[in-house]
């Protein structure tokens, strides 16, 4: 089956997210003059957007694909969460799969100014997840499912623990990375670092070429007893490395307005490329070509299926 007879003919199935859940705040607006308090410009906000991120970005993008999706998570007891929860809860996902923690709510603040990204600000709490209230949740949440995601961001959610009852649960799963001991993803059928996030596994600077990237992608699928990375290489595309095979397919010239939440749907695509039954190839290159719309995009964005055949179509 082709990526074109798989969006259009569409895939049946149900995907469980696992994962850290973050509110994405945007403050939109100009940039006159600088500060007379320092040499920092000033932003007259003109519009403030409150967009789920994270896992829970992950769990949209799979759901704007046709997919039947449920998200567990995680939010602070705090005004953030709250707001958070409403906002997963109007998008048709179980508020009581996402519990509250006596913590912070994960909070990503983006200054944007005449579409240039000015300014982050991070609010977090990143203690891991009490494994009693984890255990809770799963234990509540109804399958089947075909296949699991796992979204870590390092917040805590995302614990060995954790990891290993996600494991017992004896579903196909996914991973998106974080952190230097990958060991408590064994078994994933994918994990999709990016080109940083293997450097940091491998204890290595890994460079933005083929050789590089097969050999330290290698190397980590060796040490940490995995099968299969996608690695996604920013400029220079994506890549899969398994023990026996390599696969590059090259991004194309684009104009990038902002990269935050390509990850997730490149996650996605990947899913339902693997739920289509195409071959990896063209699992790349849908993944490579939903990133590539997102990116065009400003802010955190999810992509849905009628994008992706008008993008295949305009070619």
């Amino acid at each position: 089956m082709s990526i074109r007879d798989a969006l259009i003919e569409g895939v049946r199935g149900r995907v469980l997210v696992i994962g850290d859940v973050i509110l994405d705040r945007y403050f939109v607006g100009d940039a006159v003059r600088i500060s007379p308090e320092a040499p920092v410009p000033i932003v007259a906000v003109k519009d403030v957007r409150d967009v789920p991120g994270g896992a829970a970005n992950t769990a949209l993008n799979l759901k704007g694909l046709g997919l039947d999706v449920d998200l567990v998570g995680m939010v602070g007891v705090d005004g953030e969460g709250e707001l958070l929860t409403g906002l997963l809860t109007e998008k048709g996902f179980r508020p009581d799969y996402i519990f509250r923690d006596y913590r912070r709510t994960t909070v990503k603040v983006r200054v944007i100014a005449r579409n240039q990204h000015v300014l982050r600000i991070d609010f977090e709490d990143t203690h891991p997840v009490d494994e009693s209230s984890m255990k809770k949740v799963l234990s509540n949440v109804r399958g089947p499912f075909d296949a699991i995601v796992v979204s870590d961001y390092a917040k805590g959610l995302i614990t060995p623990a954790v990891m290993e009852m996600i494991r017992n649960l004896g579903i196909p799963f996914f991973v998106d990375p974080k952190g230097k001991d990958w060991s408590r993803y064994r078994g994933a059928y994918i994990i999709t670092p990016n080109l940083r996030e293997l450097s940091q596994a491998v204890g290595e600077e890994v460079s933005n070429t083929d050789e590089d990237v097969v050999r330290w992608g290698r190397v980590a699928l060796e040490r940490f007893g995995l099968e299969r990375l996608v690695i996604t290489r920013s400029e220079k595309g994506i890549s899969y490395v398994s023990r026996d095979e390599a696969i590059h397919v090259p991004t194309t010239a684009q104009e990038v307005y902002d990269v935050s939440g390509a990850g997730d749907t490149v996650m996605a695509s990947l899913v339902y490329g693997w739920l289509a039954g195409v071959d990896v190839q063209s699992m790349l290159e849908l993944a490579n070509l939903a990133a590539g719309i997102v990116i065009r995009r400003l802010g955190t964005h999810a992509i849905t299926l009628q994008e992706l055949l008008q993008e295949i179509e305009g070619r």
